[in-house]
């Protein structure tokens, strides 16, 4: 049974939860513009890969992002939708050549943008994948400076 119980992260510029089931990857040294760096992964029917980080951007865009702009110049693969989760607007790009559930949220606060990437190959587990997802961004919160 999947454990969804919250398991908080804080660091100096935002904090979130990721579901106990989920076990977390060493850390790996951050490089610039880099300023968090988080990997998680549960293994199922396949296994699932959790990747929170964030950098600063030049300036406070997402085109600024050359992840999010790798993404919004390839729309033969990408499916861009957009939410708002504890006010602040998501844009969240889907993988729609992947097997199984690829989703990566952008969530900008000035010039810094947090990226929640979930992939699982699992066709099974759609509907679990889609709530960690959701329990992921549903949690951030920006640190106040």
């Amino acid at each position: 049974m999947f454990n969804n119980t919250p398991v908080a992260v804080h660091n100096n510029y935002f904090s979130f939860s990721y579901p106990a089931s989920m076990h977390a990857y060493a850390q790996q040294p951050l490089k610039l513009p880099e300023i968090a760096d988080y990997s998680y992964g549960y293994s199922d029917i396949e296994s699932w890969q959790l990747a929170v980080s964030a950098q600063t951007l030049v300036q406070p865009s997402l085109s600024q992002d050359s992840s999010y702009l790798y993404r919004t110049q390839h729309p033969d693969q990408y499916r861009l939708s957009s939410t708002t989760i504890n006010g602040q607007p998501v844009a969240i790009m889907t993988d729609t050549k992947a097997s199984g559930f690829s989703k990566v949220a952008f969530l900008l606060n000035g010039s810094n943008v947090v990226h929640v990437s979930l992939y699982g190959n699992d066709n099974s587990g759609i509907t679990v994948l889609n709530n960690v997802f959701t329990q992921v961004l549903n949690s951030i919160k920006w640190s106040v400076h």
